[in-house]
């Protein structure tokens, strides 16, 4: 664990902002939401994983970090051109248990189960004074994910997501989620497969969430085999209450877990977790850059990627 850390640590602070052309957004925020999303290991009782979060600062800050609809604050002080980590954040420590996780589905209904539907008390809120640059990262005994958090002024009303493909156990599923900042917002969801709870693919269906309120949804069947479908191509859009209002929302995707044989060879897995871009922030053009497999720069690895067009 403490080797997965230090490699963020040094990844995050060498990271530039990232900034969104013409509308002049950026990564950099005073208020920021991320959820706990599903993994392997909440399946399993495997007690070994965390969550933590790093914070980066030109100027000295001062952050806080609320479980949302909690008791649970915890307040940092990031000195100027610093990167700092929190704490893990709780997994049912004096009732506070910020994790994406549910009995499973069964034949008694509940929601949410298996990971999937409405969890309140859960979203991670986190507000400084001045702005910083915030990082979420779940990891176990040997998979790591993390995403670059953006903060609210970014989030947006559309969301296409893009998941890894899924392939690495029965107890691993492609999942997306969604964080609501303010009551009475009305999402409609459109996933692409047969879902965990039994939502049809390519059916919307709507949630109304109020402040701080997170829906998850998974890739289907419960259980069976290793390969399972996933979910890039789902659709979240924010649509108009009945009176007329219309709010952003912030939509992360991943997995519980997932084989990586391109980069690793056999045997690779690892978490995945992203926070999405809103279709307002897509463009025509990119830019990547190739990767090493070793320490040897010239040894480069095969990389995969996907691509979405909104209006096909």
């Amino acid at each position: 664990m403490k080797k997965y850390r230090s490699y963020f640590l040094l990844f995050f602070a060498l990271l530039a902002t990232w900034q969104a052309g013409a509308q002049n957004l950026s990564n950099r925020g005073t208020d920021f939401w991320a959820g706990f999303g599903h993994h392997q290991y909440m399946e399993t009782g495997n007690p070994n994983y965390e969550m933590v979060l790093y914070f980066s600062a030109e100027q000295a800050a001062n952050v806080t970090v609320r479980i949302e609809g909690t008791a649970w604050v915890r307040n940092y002080a990031v000195p100027a051109g610093t990167v700092i980590a929190s704490e893990y954040m709780p997994k049912g420590v004096a009732g506070v248990d910020p994790r994406l996780i549910s009995p499973n589905c069964g034949f008694i209904p509940v929601d949410p189960c298996g990971g999937e539907g409405l969890f309140s008390n859960k979203a991670i809120h986190i507000t400084s004074d001045v702005p910083i640059v915030a990082y979420a990262h779940i990891f176990g005994d040997d998979a790591s994910g993390a995403t670059m958090l953006m903060p609210v002024e970014t989030w947006g009303h559309s969301y296409v997501t893009l998941n890894s493909r899924q392939n690495y156990a029965g107890n691993c599923y492609s999942w997306a989620y969604v964080i609501a900042q303010h009551d009475n917002t009305v999402v409609e969801i459109t996933p692409t497969q047969l879902t965990r709870a039994g939502k049809t693919a390519n059916v919307p269906f709507t949630v109304t969430l109020n402040r701080g309120q997170i829906y998850q949804f998974m890739a289907g069947p419960q259980g069976g085999g290793s390969a399972k479908p996933e979910l890039s191509g789902s659709k979240i859009k924010s649509i108009a209450n009945a009176a007329g209002e219309c709010y952003p929302v912030a939509v992360f995707a991943g997995s519980s877990r997932t084989s990586n044989p391109i980069s690793c060879g056999s045997g690779g897995g690892d978490n995945d977790n992203q926070q999405c871009f809103p279709t307002q922030a897509w463009g025509k053009r990119y830019l990547t850059a190739p990767t090493s497999r070793s320490t040897i720069a010239s040894a480069f690895m095969t990389n995969s990627y996907k691509i979405a067009v909104k209006d096909p």
